[in-house]
């Protein structure tokens, strides 16, 4: 078959899209109605591949579940060889992704396991057994429009019906693909049941999930390591894994059947348990690699100190080291402003128990501040003062204790950069505010004040500037003389 052929009357072949052990797919072209569809043929057909082909039709159309890749029809060609008409997809099998990106990130892998899982569950469902389930056979397909992928498994080539009697596989012969077959597969075992799925099914989640078989090697080594090799833990490969999900993989990989999880459908409901813990939980971050989880973060601490600094980063960032500022020779951080310069002489104390306060850049003092006092800048959000305020005088011991040095002030500290940016640290004792009792009180002094003054001025006014006359001397009364 070549590019151009119609097959069957009606589909019209336009490019080849893979070969296996069985057949080749190309895409083909519906003549009456223009659709793509994938036209999957037999190469070198025998009466076992044909019934083998029909058989694979049968089944897809029996499980008729969304993870299962749907077939619209079956015909024949002009030598008589079947062919199936099935969903043209569009992305990649498992086993690509996985060979070119290695292990898949935790958040993208649970939901395709549990989707295989799910195509399983309804193949067992309907009695058919797969016997081939590997990452070749599942496809990753993105609909044009959507943003997830939509997993679908393929090939039903070598699928059993459970019971059936009859034998498709060559005499002597071994089909499949040992990695993922399970013991009982590999040793003929005529009775296989779904549990034989189960096994491939643990081999194909633990590639998935560490990027790597749980098996190695080739041909008879291969075969005589599924058979009697150590069965590794997921575990043992990915330390941090979920124990859940380690679990779960263990109970598939277990070489007596009878100790294995006894179906698809109970392993699917654990993995959308998991599936839907992680999503609660937000997006996954891995810390295997030395994956600091975000930003890492270099604080540089001024020489002298005992340590680096006691602030703390953002949560979001994590210290990955620290370094004296006596080390940094090279240019300065991006964006740094120039190192400030300290004033000369020791620095300044504080009232005891004012703490240091990191202030905003100094703004220029509003009309009205009060006299010998420096600026405040206001706390964020505050307006600025304005007018005036009569300053209250401070008692006499603390004016003599305000210059005194703190033994348990911390050191202070000039200049910190953390997080690539510079803070200016420039410490002095922060304004206290009077209380609220000390201002009414002066308020009330000050119109007493003012009150007598006025008075005493109104009466000035009244008399004429001259003070009043003394009063005059009174006489005392008369006393009789007595007779």
């Amino acid at each position: 078959m070549k590019a151009g052929d119609l097959v069957g009357g009606k589909y019209r072949l336009a490019r080849r899209l893979g070969q296996g052990a069985m057949g080749v797919v190309w895409e083909a072209v519906h003549e009456m109605t223009s659709r793509h569809v994938a036209v999957k043929l037999i190469v070198n057909a025998t009466d076992n591949l044909r019934r083998r082909l029909l058989r694979e039709a049968r089944a897809a159309g029996q499980i008729a579940h969304r993870n299962v890749v749907e077939v619209y029809d079956v015909g024949e060609t002009a030598e008589e060889d079947p062919f199936l008409v099935m969903q043209l997809l569009s992305g990649d099998t498992l086993y690509g992704y996985v060979k070119r990106d290695g292990r898949m990130d935790l958040a993208r892998a649970l939901p395709i396991a549990r989707d295989v899982g799910r195509a399983l569950a309804a193949a067992h469902a309907q009695g058919i057994i797969h016997r081939d389930l590997k990452p070749a056979n599942v496809f990753l397909h993105r609909e044009p429009g959507a943003t997830e992928e939509l997993v679908k498994v393929l090939d039903f080539g070598l699928c059993k019906p459970m019971g059936a009697e009859e034998m498709l596989t060559a005499p002597g012969g071994l089909l499949g693909s040992p990695a993922y077959m399970s013991p009982e597969q590999i040793a003929g075992a005529p009775d296989l049941d779904p549990r034989s799925d189960i096994w491939s099914y643990g081999v194909l989640m633990f590639e998935l999930f560490a990027g790597q078989r749980p098996f190695a090697g080739r041909g008879p080594d291969l075969i005589h390591a599924v058979l009697t090799a150590p069965i590794p833990r997921l575990r043992d490969v990915m330390p941090g894994i979920d124990p859940t999900l380690d679990e779960i993989i263990a109970g598939c990989i277990v070489r007596d059947k009878r100790a294995r999880i006894a179906s698809a459908a109970e392993i699917v409901a654990r993995l959308e348990t998991l599936t839907e813990r992680l999503r609660n939980a937000g997006p996954h971050t891995s810390s295997e690699d030395g994956d600091e989880g975000g930003l890492a973060v270099t604080m540089v601490y001024r020489p002298g100190m005992s340590g680096p600094p006691s602030a703390s980063p953002p949560p979001s960032h994590k210290v990955a080291k620290t370094i004296p500022l006596a080390a940094f020779t090279g240019n300065p951080l991006p964006g740094a402003p120039a190192p400030m310069k300290e004033a000369p002489g020791p620095p300044p104390s504080y009232p005891r128990g004012a703490p240091p306060s990191q202030p905003e850049p100094p703004r220029s003092a509003p009309q009205g501040s009060w006299p010998g006092v420096s600026p405040q800048p206001a706390p964020l959000g505050m307006p600025v003062p304005q007018g005036t305020a009569p300053l209250q005088r401070l008692p006499e011991a603390q004016m003599a204790t305000w210059g005194a040095p703190n033994p348990q002030a911390p050191p202070p500290q000039s200049w910190q950069a953390m997080t690539g940016q510079n803070q200016a640290v420039m410490p002095h004792p922060p304004m206290q505010p009077a209380a609220p009792e000390r201002r009414w009180i002066g308020f009330v002094i000050l119109a007493i004040g003012v009150l007598t003054l006025v008075g005493v001025l109104a009466w000035i006014g009244l008399s004429g500037g001259r003070p009043p006359a003394p009063p005059a001397p009174v006489a005392p009364p008369a006393v009789p003389a007595s007779r």
